[in-house]
């Protein structure tokens, strides 16, 4: 089967749109997908630009939506014409993670970046994105049955697509890692398509306050939106002597650190008083590290992190999509610019220049 896909051939280069051989079929666990949209995430951005290793070439995009147009022997989770979202971790169901109820940390389904890959070009094998075996930059993709999760069928697909990242990745853990609780208060660093995701989901869950910070005045704009009480524009004020005034001395209950710096972190843990809860979901540039003051461990700080959505992608998945046709989880306004796969390496720039929160490319 001919494929168009968008291809990195050299790393910290433009991706290159091209004719593809998907060389067989979905094979035993394994099913054949459509896909119909795929979001362009940071990820995306950080594996072209070398931050995990993946060898070249390789597929990029793993935040995608589609149709199942074939079933390989054994497949029990999915079924030809089922509407599914990618589940980038993917799960064995066997490993002591998986059946402590830890999906998310499957130790046992990681395969070399290249290995089984179905897409050639001529001789040479194309990867996909690393070990996930997810490639939504391409329009057809083989995976395994445990990389997709099936939703219902009237949720768009141009939006559906951002359950498999972007959406999941930020509410998942404002639900699940920390459980905010009502009439608590929040921060939320870092308020791309992630952080503006985790704002909506802690308005869900009831918080009395939610605190933005970003340096870009229309993502503050966009915070407003998705449910902050109040903004900081970290490129004018001092984020924690700003949340220090905004909670009265209290500081928050919860912060939330979607960027991947040291410095955002370190203020994330700073801007939660004793007994609060940091979360850390940016993705740090390979060599950072993180340095603070271990009293304030000692004020029974919690400094964790979160792989994804921190959950049960089986479970919260579909419930996300449930929440957004009850028109309380906000995936249409997550999406500010629909591409071509020609126009890839475009949502790129916008997500360089801060004009989008996320752009979805539509096959």
């Amino acid at each position: 089967m001919k494929v168009k896909a968008a291809v990195c051939y050299e790393l910290n280069k433009p991706l290159v749109v091209d004719e593809l051989e998907l060389d067989r079929g979905p094979k035993e666990n394994e099913v054949l997908v459509h896909w119909e949209a795929s979001g362009v995430c940071h990820s995306d951005w950080a594996a072209i630009h070398d931050y995990f290793g993946f060898p070249v070439p390789f597929l990029p995009g793993h935040e995608g939506g589609g149709i199942v147009e074939e079933v390989g022997p054994g497949v029990t989770r999915e079924k030809v014409g089922d509407h599914v979202v990618s589940s980038m971790l993917g799960s064995c169901g066997q490993c002591r993670f998986c059946i402590s109820g830890q999906p998310i940390m499957c130790q046992r389904d990681r395969p070399l970046p290249d290995a089984n890959t179905p897409f050639r070009k001529g001789d040479q094998l194309i990867g996909r994105y690393g070990p996930h075996q997810i490639a939504t930059f391409a329009e057809y993709c083989v995976v395994p049955e445990t990389h997709v999760e099936p939703i219902r069928k009237d949720v768009p697909l141009e939006v559906a697509g951002l359950l498999g990242c972007c959406a999941y990745a930020g509410a998942g853990p404002v639900f699940n890692r920390a459980k905010v609780g009502h009439g608590s208060r929040v921060v939320v660093i870092g308020c791309g398509g992630l952080g503006l995701a985790g704002i909506n989901a802690a308005k869900l869950c009831g918080a009395l306050q939610i605190i933005a910070v970003d340096i870009a005045p229309q993502k503050l704009t966009w915070a407003k939106k998705f449910g902050a009480t109040d903004v900081i524009d970290a490129s004018t004020e001092d984020p924690i002597e700003r949340v220090t005034e905004l909670t009265g001395g209290l500081l928050a209950d919860y912060a939330f650190e979607y960027v991947g710096l040291e410095k955002t972190m370190q203020q994330a843990i700073m801007s939660v008083g004793p007994g609060g809860m940091v979360v850390v979901m940016g993705v740090a540039k390979p060599g950072t590290t993180l340095s603070f003051d271990p009293l304030e461990l000692l004020a029974h700080k919690v400094i964790t992190g979160s792989a994804v959505g921190a959950g049960l992608p089986a479970r919260d998945v579909p419930m996300l999509a449930d929440m957004y046709m009850a028109g309380k989880f906000m995936l249409d306004d997550l999406v500010t610019h629909r591409l071509s796969l020609e126009e890839v390496n475009k949502a790129f720039d916008l997500m360089d220049s801060g004009d989008s929160i996320r752009s979805v490319v539509i096959f």
